[in-house]
C-alpha cells in the first residue's frame, strides 16, 4: 500500500533515518571481522525531479563507509539507472546493483517513512587497504526515526564533507551530521 502525504522525496526527506548498522568482511565465504557502529540513511539535496539518498556508517575508530546515489524520484519511487547503476525503490522495496573496476555493490531491503532496514554488500574485485581482492564487505543497516505531525524538515543538522563511495569511485562530498 503507497505510503500517504505528498511524494517519495517530501516522505522519505528530512531528518535521517538512524540507528546501528553492523559491518562484516569475509573472505573465502568465512566472516573475518566484525564491527558494530551508528548507521544513518538520509535523503538530501532535493530539487523539483531528483535527489539524493546517502548512506553513513560510523565505525568510530575504525572509520566510516559513506555512499551517495542520486536519482529521479516519483508519487511512491526513486530510481538511479546508469551505465553501471540499476537502483531502486519501488512500494517500500529496495533493490539494485552497481559496479566500478574495483567493487560489485548489492542492495536489498525495505523503507517506510519511519523506517528502513538495508542491507549492502560490497565485494572486493581488486585489492584495497584491508581488503584483499575476492573479500567482502557486507553493512546491515537498521535504522529508524519519528515522524510526528508537520513532520521535521531537517534544518537542524548541519552538513560536513567526507569522502563518498559511489558507483564511479571515491569522491568527495557532503552528507547531513545530524
Amino acid at each position: 500500500m503507497p505510503d500517504q502525504g505528498g511524494d517519495f522525496a517530501t516522505r522519505h526527506g528530512g531528518n535521517p533515518f538512524k540507528g546501528s548498522v553492523v559491518g562484516i568482511r569475509s573472505a573465502s565465504g568465512a566472516e573475518t571481522h566484525r564491527w558494530d557502529g551508528a548507521g544513518r540513511v538520509a535523503f538530501i539535496e532535493q530539487t523539483a525531479d531528483s535527489v539524493s539518498l546517502v548512506l553513513m556508517a560510523d565505525f568510530d575508530a575504525v572509520g566510516e563507509v559513506n555512499l551517495k546515489i542520486r536519482g529521479a524520484y516519483g508519487n511512491d519511487s526513486f530510481q538511479a539507472t546508469g551505465s553501471n547503476l540499476d537502483f531502486s525503490i519501488a512500494n517500500g522495496n529496495i533493490q539494485g546493483n552497481a559496479a566500478s573496476r574495483q567493487q560489485q555493490f548489492t542492495f536489498t531491503g525495505s523503507i517506510t517513512p519511519t523506517k528502513s532496514i538495508l542491507n549492502v554488500r560490497v565485494e572486493f574485485l581488486e585489492g584495497q587497504e584491508g581488503f584483499p581482492q575476492g573479500s567482502a564487505l557486507e553493512l546491515a543497516f537498521d535504522t529508524a526515526r519519528e515522524q510526528p505531525d508537520g513532520a521535521d524538515d531537517g534544518t537542524g543538522c548541519n552538513l560536513r564533507l567526507v569522502p563518498i563511495w559511489s558507483p564511479s569511485g571515491v569522491t568527495m562530498g557532503m552528507v547531513p551530521d545530524c
